[in-house]
């Protein structure tokens, strides 16, 4: 977990279940004020090497109750919350 979030670090995945991406969130101890929730990113490394960023929008998931947007978590993904520019 990196950028707008109160705990940033590394977390371990529990291999009993997948976690999504408002669970590591949750586990980081949720938004900072001044994130850019919309703009939440998962950047994942594929298996043939390359880097793919795969934007999530955190209200169509709080908000709307698009369950199917909270992506579930893969061992090395990087989640990233950019800071709000206003």
């Amino acid at each position: 977990m990196l950028g707008e979030v109160i705990k940033p670090g590394s977390f371990e995945l529990p291999p009993e279940s997948r976690l999504t991406v408002l669970e590591a969130v949750s586990m980081a101890g949720g938004f900072t004020p001044i994130a850019a929730r919309d703009r939440t990113k998962i950047i994942r490394t594929t298996s043939d090497g390359k880097n793919l960023s795969i934007t999530v929008e955190v209200s169509a998931i709080t908000v709307r109750g698009e369950k199917n947007q909270d992506i579930p978590l893969e061992p090395n993904d990087v989640v990233y919350v950019p800071q709000s520019f206003f």
